[in-house]
């Protein structure tokens, strides 16, 4: 169970990073 809560955060973080990442791009357009 403790890993599973572990790989959610990994998800959440990773999700946070792609949107970052769109914003970014974005800006430069």
């Amino acid at each position: 169970a403790k890993k599973k809560e572990e790989e959610e955060k990994a998800v959440e973080v990773v999700q946070e990073e792609a949107e970052g990442v769109s914003e970014i791009e974005d800006d430069d357009r």
